[in-house]
């Protein structure tokens, strides 16, 4: 039998309180900050997502190690307890003033390579999509030169350079695009 129970502290930093706890284990399931957990036969460093076992009625001591006050939460129980609950901060920059501009769908004939998006030193990404199986590069594509880009996909090209599509298909293929510029 799983039993499983969860505790919220509030801490000071570097403040320590006393709780007590029953069970097989204690899992720190989120705190910003690493706690010391002490207790008899227990003296353990945990930053969140970490376990460790503990033998029936606990008198524990939860130090927070932070130099800011944290809220830390503390599951803990008996049986075989798992949590692979993936937490974190993703960073993440958003450009502001970046401009997405829709262009014209450009035709390409079967064995022949054509240029789909002039240079521009202000682009940051052109993202390029076909209906057809085509390779992309610089002037020099050919059948058997040049990134594949296989059909119904789309290829986001971090490049200010002229780009040009060689088609090879069978059939006439349609190339869509979007530029991201500052």
């Amino acid at each position: 039998m799983i039993k499983v129970s969860q505790l919220t502290l509030s801490l000071a930093a570097n403040e320590t309180i006393q709780v007590y706890i029953t069970g097989e284990f204690l899992y720190l399931k989120s705190s910003a900050n690493d706690l010391l957990i002490r207790g008899e036969g227990i003296d353990a460093k945990l930053a969140a997502g970490q376990k460790v076992r503990i033998d029936g009625i606990q008198r524990l001591e939860v130090t927070n190690l932070g130099a800011s006050a944290v809220t830390a939460v503390l599951v803990y129980g008996s049986g075989d307890f798992e949590d692979n609950n993936i937490g974190g901060t993703v960073n993440a920059s958003v450009q502001v003033g970046a401009t997405v501009t829709p262009l014209a769908d450009v035709g390409v004939a079967t064995a022949t390579a054509v240029k789909v998006a002039s240079s521009n030193a202000n682009r940051k990404a052109l993202h390029l999509y076909c209906d057809k199986t085509v390779r992309w590069g610089d002037a020099t594509v050919t059948a058997t030169k040049g990134v594949v880009l296989p059909a119904g996909m789309v290829a986001v090209i971090d490049t200010t350079a002229e780009i040009y599509v060689r088609n090879d298909s069978g059939a006439t293929a349609t190339v869509s695009m979007t530029e991201v510029t500052a």
